[in-house]
Protein backbone atom coordinates (compact mmCIF):
# COMPACT_ATOMS: atom_id res chain seq x y z
CA UNK A 1 0.00 0.00 0.00
CA UNK A 2 0.92 3.40 -0.94
CA UNK A 3 2.49 5.14 2.38
CA UNK A 4 1.18 8.27 1.62
CA UNK A 5 -2.40 6.97 1.75
CA UNK A 6 -2.00 5.52 4.99
CA UNK A 7 -0.70 9.10 6.12
CA UNK A 8 -3.95 10.10 4.75
CA UNK A 9 -6.16 7.62 6.73
CA UNK A 10 -3.90 8.83 9.92
CA UNK A 11 -4.96 12.03 9.26
CA UNK A 12 -8.60 11.18 9.09
CA UNK A 13 -8.30 9.16 12.48
CA UNK A 14 -6.50 11.93 14.03
CA UNK A 15 -7.09 15.78 13.46
CA UNK A 16 -9.01 15.82 10.49
CA UNK A 17 -8.50 19.00 8.17
CA UNK A 18 -10.91 19.03 5.36
CA UNK A 19 -8.99 21.82 3.04
CA UNK A 20 -5.76 19.95 3.78
CA UNK A 21 -7.20 16.00 3.31
CA UNK A 22 -8.28 17.69 -0.11
CA UNK A 23 -5.47 19.38 -1.15
CA UNK A 24 -3.31 15.98 -0.51
CA UNK A 25 -5.51 13.71 -1.55
CA UNK A 26 -5.30 16.03 -5.48
CA UNK A 27 -1.52 15.76 -4.56
CA UNK A 28 -1.54 11.83 -4.61
CA UNK A 29 -3.90 11.71 -7.07
CA UNK A 30 -2.35 12.60 -9.73
CA UNK A 31 1.14 10.50 -9.13
CA UNK A 32 -0.84 6.66 -8.69
CA UNK A 33 -0.19 4.73 -11.62
CA UNK A 34 -1.98 1.17 -9.79
CA UNK A 35 -5.65 1.18 -9.70
CA UNK A 36 -5.92 -0.65 -6.53
CA UNK A 37 -4.22 2.44 -4.85
CA UNK A 38 -6.89 4.70 -6.89
CA UNK A 39 -9.81 2.76 -5.19
CA UNK A 40 -8.54 2.74 -1.78
CA UNK A 41 -7.75 6.48 -1.96
CA UNK A 42 -11.27 6.85 -3.73
CA UNK A 43 -13.08 5.06 -0.49
CA UNK A 44 -11.04 7.16 1.86
CA UNK A 45 -12.18 10.39 -0.02
CA UNK A 46 -15.51 9.10 -0.02
CA UNK A 47 -16.26 8.57 3.33
CA UNK A 48 -13.97 11.64 5.18
CA UNK A 49 -15.94 13.15 7.89
CA UNK A 50 -16.43 16.23 5.68
CA UNK A 51 -19.22 18.75 6.67
CA UNK A 52 -21.09 17.93 3.47
CA UNK A 53 -21.21 14.51 2.11
CA UNK A 54 -21.49 15.47 -1.51
CA UNK A 55 -17.92 16.58 -1.32
CA UNK A 56 -16.49 12.84 -0.33
CA UNK A 57 -18.74 11.70 -3.59
CA UNK A 58 -17.02 13.96 -5.21
CA UNK A 59 -13.68 13.60 -4.74
CA UNK A 60 -14.67 9.75 -4.75
CA UNK A 61 -15.47 10.33 -8.79
CA UNK A 62 -12.86 12.68 -9.54
CA UNK A 63 -9.69 9.84 -7.96
CA UNK A 64 -12.07 6.77 -9.50
CA UNK A 65 -11.97 8.97 -12.92
CA UNK A 66 -7.52 8.17 -12.49
CA UNK A 67 -8.53 4.90 -12.02
CA UNK A 68 -10.50 4.06 -15.07
CA UNK A 69 -8.03 6.30 -17.18
CA UNK A 70 -5.03 3.76 -15.91
CA UNK A 71 -7.30 0.41 -16.51
CA UNK A 72 -8.69 1.67 -19.78
CA UNK A 73 -5.05 2.31 -20.92
CA UNK A 74 -4.15 -0.95 -19.80
CA UNK A 75 -7.15 -2.12 -21.36
CA UNK A 76 -7.63 -4.58 -18.41
CA UNK A 77 -11.44 -5.59 -17.82
CA UNK A 78 -10.65 -7.29 -14.53
CA UNK A 79 -9.42 -4.24 -12.80
CA UNK A 80 -12.80 -2.16 -14.62
CA UNK A 81 -15.09 -4.55 -13.12
CA UNK A 82 -13.34 -4.49 -9.54
CA UNK A 83 -13.98 -0.48 -10.54
CA UNK A 84 -17.97 -1.07 -11.19
CA UNK A 85 -18.03 -3.56 -7.99
CA UNK A 86 -16.22 -0.82 -5.25
CA UNK A 87 -18.64 2.24 -7.18
CA UNK A 88 -21.83 0.39 -6.44
CA UNK A 89 -20.84 -1.56 -3.20
CA UNK A 90 -17.89 0.14 -1.32
CA UNK A 91 -18.70 3.94 -2.25
CA UNK A 92 -22.44 4.43 -3.57
CA UNK A 93 -21.85 5.77 -7.00
CA UNK A 94 -23.81 4.32 -9.56
CA UNK A 95 -23.92 6.60 -12.21
CA UNK A 96 -20.34 6.60 -12.24
CA UNK A 97 -20.60 2.68 -11.93
CA UNK A 98 -22.79 2.45 -14.85
CA UNK A 99 -20.73 4.66 -17.52
CA UNK A 100 -17.37 2.21 -16.49
CA UNK A 101 -20.23 -0.86 -17.75
CA UNK A 102 -20.28 0.88 -20.96
CA UNK A 103 -16.84 1.23 -21.21
CA UNK A 104 -16.44 -2.20 -20.32
CA UNK A 105 -18.62 -3.44 -23.13
CA UNK A 106 -16.71 -1.07 -25.66
CA UNK A 107 -13.47 -2.83 -24.83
Amino acid sequence: MNTKILELENMIESDFNPELFEKKVYEICWQLDDVDDCILLANLARWAEFDDEDKGAEMAGNIMDRGIELAVKEKDKAKLENIVFELEAGMELDELANEVKDIIKNI
